[in-house]
């Protein structure tokens, strides 16, 4: 809080005082809460601005209590007032009963407040009140559950939930697909950190950010992994993976290993509640990659043979086409050459030589003749147009810089398919459909990392007729401006991929190693303002990297615990170890280097190991949360 407020502040609370009634009732004294640096200005200011006397309330001070109760000022910090609030596991010591549950917690927990939670104050200021915005916090939790100590509050939020995290499996199709990445990844650091070994030096930097950022790719959809597979897959991976694949599409259906799972959880949900859950149609979607992994290949097979590759994603395109400056292009590059560019003019699109992309010649077998094809122009959000595969209720949906062409080839061939989806992707499908149907009044943001993720997550929409909203950073200005107005204003807009307070749920699909990047997420719809009860979920995929991020989470989180005063834990830096768990298990040789990294669950990907664990059927059926 700057001067002007505190002036503020103590002008409201000398103009008015507590009434005659009031002070009848008990109702005699302001509790003034600061951070603990604080404290000595505020008694400074109270001393300059008012007649009133202040005093300093401390627990430990018992030399002026009988000068305390007479003051209509008291001032004390956060880190004392949480001193008079209970943990759960202080009232587990304090009953002498480890086995306590949170609900029974809260039972005892009155008779163990300390004094602040039983006096009755007549008015409560907080300073700094973004020192408790965090919902996970202690204070958050006094201040959200226990505000009937206070007598008259600042404000009042309704309260938040946090939901367990969802945990799913992946499907036999994408384990196979996430090992290979995971293994080649683990290589190329266990490599890194032996070379360092051997040269008798340390390793250094933030390489760790891109390693991990494929396998947080890997665990929300294969799709994302475009690059990935064509900068570091041998052609011998994508042999075997699609001679895996192929196999398991004729034995194993991917609806049978997670949308079925997703109908049972809804109906043993409804079932819970006393009444049928209807069927949710958009959960029946195959899983087919292959055609994407062959194109990979015949990029392999090709990669040297530069002048036969797209100039713009750099595949060997399978029809080629030709601007006028002669480089080559393939179909999906144009076609998203046109949807990119919105104005009347188009700018250049070939890569190299930045070409006009307005008569590109299309190269046929030479006993047909060469085809001419006219790309036309873009006219913009202002003409009218057909709403695009992907594009939001606005027609809009973002871009990348990156060249991706999975996406593209699978929108071109869908045909009356749906869009191959991972186990995130479906999981999130089934929850949004049900929180839909449900809570025909609440709104949804739904948060990743990855623009191409959005727009999966746009098409899956699109394909539940759930009308969406994007908002992204690569988003005009106007188009964000748009996008939150109309979440906001507009009943039939349920999700969106961002931020408001007209919105009481949130999911998180990406792990995040920082905490803090999740509580800002929440904080967009927990902030002043809501009105509604508040929901936040993550949705996380066993033996992933989003296991070993949400025991980073933890184990940060406990470190600032202990320490006296508040950290953000942003500020808590990664140690290379750190870095190097997030892909499995790290093995130190004698001397206590890092040398390897290894798996850290059982089965890995192996054939065989994949096929024993999938086919015992053993899904948890506990994996979804009760209050959705």
């Amino acid at each position: 809080m700057g001067l002007e407020k505190t002036l503020e502040t103590l002008a409201c609370i000398a103009g008015n005082p507590p009434s005659k009634e009031d002070q009848k009732n008990g109702l005699r004294t302001t509790l003034v809460i600061v951070p603990a640096n604080a404290i000595d200005q505020w008694i400074s200011e109270i001393g300059k601005h008012c007649d009133s006397a202040v005093s300093h309330y401390k627990r430990s001070d018992t030399r002026n209590e009988v000068a305390r109760q007479h003051s209509p000022i008291w001032i004390t910090s956060y880190n004392e007032l949480m001193q008079h609030y209970p943990s759960d596991n202080m009232i587990r010591k304090a009953t002498q009963n480890p086995l306590l549950t949170a609900e029974d917690c809260e039972a005892h927990r009155p008779q163990y407040l300390g004094p602040l939670f039983q006096i009755r104050f007549y008015r409560l200021v907080l300073d700094e009140a973004h020192a408790i915005k965090n919902h996970t916090s202690r204070r958050m939790q006094y201040r959200t559950q226990n505000t009937k100590f206070f007598g008259h509050a600042l404000f009042e939020l309704p309260r938040p939930h946090v939901l367990e995290p969802i945990m799913v499996n992946m499907s036999r199709e994408e384990a196979l697909i996430y090992r290979r990445v995971e293994g080649i990844l683990r290589r190329k650091v266990s490599k890194l950190f032996r070379r360092a070994k051997e040269q008798n030096q340390k390793v250094k930097g933030r390489w760790w950010l891109i390693e991990v950022l494929r396998l947080r790719q890997a665990v929300l959809h294969p799709f994302l992994l475009e690059n990935m597979m064509k900068d570091h897959f041998e052609p011998k991976d994508i042999e075997w993976l699609i001679s895996e694949l192929s196999k398991i599409q004729t034995s194993n259906p991917f609806i049978d290993q997670i949308g079925h799972w997703c109908e049972e959880q809804l109906q043993v949900r409804r079932s819970e509640q006393g009444s049928k859950a209807p069927k949710h149609e958009g959960l029946d979607a195959s899983f087919d990659m292959i055609r994407q992994l062959e194109k990979v290949n015949k990029h392999k097979d090709w990669e040297k043979r530069a002048h036969d590759l797209c100039r713009r994603c750099g595949f060997v395109p399978d029809d080629q086409f030709y601007p006028k400056c002669g480089h080559v292009l393939c179909q999906s590059c144009i076609e998203s050459y046109a949807a990119e560019n919105r104005s009347s003019t188009m700018t250049g699109g070939c890569g190299p030589c930045n070409a006009l992309l307005a008569n590109v010649r299309r190269s046929l077998p030479p006993t047909q003749d060469p085809e001419i094809v006219e790309i036309g122009y873009w006219r913009g959000p202002s003409a009218k147009k057909r709403r695009g595969r992907g594009d939001d209720i606005n027609g809009i949906q973002p871009t990348t810089k990156s060249k991706t062409t999975f996406l593209a080839d699978s929108d071109r061939e869908i045909g009356n398919n749906m869009l191959t989806p991972s186990a995130k992707t479906l999981v999130l499908k089934s929850i949004l459909l049900d929180w839909c149907k449900r809570y025909p009044n609440d709104k949804i943001i739904v948060f990743t990392l990855f623009v191409d993720g959005g727009r999966i997550v746009g098409r899956m929409l699109q394909d539940a007729n759930i009308d969406f909203l994007y908002y992204f950073g690569s988003m005009s200005h106007a188009e964000k401006q748009k996008a939150v107005k109309d979440f906001a204003e507009k009943k039939e807009i349920r999700v969106l991929a961002l931020n408001l307070a007209c919105a009481n749920r949130v999911i998180i699909l990406d792990m995040w190693w920082n905490s803090a990047m999740e509580q800002q997420a929440f904080g967009r719809v927990y902030r002043m303002g809501q009105k509604k009860e508040t929901y936040f979920g993550r949705i996380l995929v066993r033996n992933s990297v989003d296991v070993r991020l949400a025991q980073l989470q933890l184990a940060k989180l406990e470190m600032i615990a202990k320490t006296i005063k508040d950290h953000d834990s942003s500020d808590m830096a990664l140690s290379i170890e750190d870095q190097a768990a997030l892909l499995g298990r790290v093995v130190r040789d004698e001397d206590g280097n890092i040398i390897e990294i290894v798996a850290d669950y059982d089965d890995e990907a192996d054939t065989d190991a994949i096929n024993a664990t999938w086919n015992n059927d053993e899904w948890d059926q506990e994996t979804m949360v009760k209050d959705i």
